[in-house]
């Protein structure tokens, strides 16, 4: 009886020891970051004619401050990877329309001309990846403006939150998330990039 339940009690433990490591309890750290310097609109311009384009550029340097002024390196939280290591935000297009309210408008592949990294469409937002070139991580991408009116670039919640921020996402479980909360460059009040088609 002892034996049986010596080897009973030793299985229990070396099943519990086995299936329940200490692996299980890691949980990845997440690095928040604020940076409005990481989006713009090339040469700052706010005035365009039908069927130009608006030219938006990302760049997001390697050395990051976070909101505790940590000095960190972005590449220490992925593979480092040029070409492959990444991070990605999303925005979306807004108009001002006749009745006075703003209403996202809805893009296609074809309003959308990519130059660097990768840029989606994504149901009605814009999914844009920067990709990692040794020194930071890049994209550049333009939105053929095809109707005339007061347009606005900002993240998802300008609508429902009246803010136009947006949140970088980055990083890997082994090193840990970064999220950089940021805006475009020289947006609005509102932290909406404001411009006009003609």
């Amino acid at each position: 009886m002892k034996i049986t339940s010596v080897i009973i009690l030793v299985s229990i433990s070396l099943c519990a020891s086995l299936c329940c490591s200490s692996d299980d309890d890691y949980f990845a750290p997440e690095i928040l970051i604020e940076n409005n310097a990481i989006v713009q609109i090339e040469n700052n311009q706010t005035e365009f004619n039908v069927n130009e384009n608006i030219i938006i550029e990302t760049y997001i340097c390697n050395a990051q401050t976070t909101i505790n002024n940590q000095n960190i390196i972005l590449s220490d939280f992925d593979y480092a990877e040029v070409g492959q290591s990444r991070y990605y935000y999303n925005l979306a297009l807004y108009k001002l329309n006749g009745f006075g309210t703003i209403s996202q408008i809805p893009l296609t592949t074809d309003s959308i001309i990519n130059f660097n990294g990768e840029t989606l469409i994504n149901g009605n937002y814009i999914e844009v990846i920067s990709y990692f070139d040794g020194s930071g991580y890049k994209n550049k991408f333009s939105i053929t403006l095809a109707e005339s009116g007061t347009y606005y670039l900002a993240g998802l919640n300008f609508l429902n939150a009246n803010t136009g921020e947006f949140t970088v996402h980055g990083g890997i479980y082994e090193f840990g998330f970064i999220n950089i909360k940021s805006t475009i460059s020289n947006s609005n009040a509102n932290a909406a990039y404001q411009f006009i088609v003609n």
